[in-house]
């Protein structure tokens, strides 16, 4: 049998956490403008569908000779 008291610090971990719904929500609020702020940057960088194409085929060529390299 393994010794027990190896254990608890996995059984104190938030014991003593409160949840604050305040915080909680304002910093979700400010997850969310930072996704929301993330997203408006991509698409003012969208590509056209031909580059977007081009880059994942080039992706994929670099991918398959880094493969083979290893064999």
């Amino acid at each position: 049998m393994k010794d027990q008291t190896r254990n608890i610090e996995t059984f104190k971990v938030g014991t003593g956490a409160e949840m604050n719904e305040f915080d909680f929500h304002k910093h979700q609020g400010q997850m969310r403008e930072q996704h929301v702020h993330e997203i408006e940057q991509n698409l003012n960088k969208s590509e056209t569908t031909a580059q977007r194409v081009a880059r994942l085929t080039k992706e994929a060529h670099e991918k398959v000779l880094r493969k083979k390299k290893r064999r």
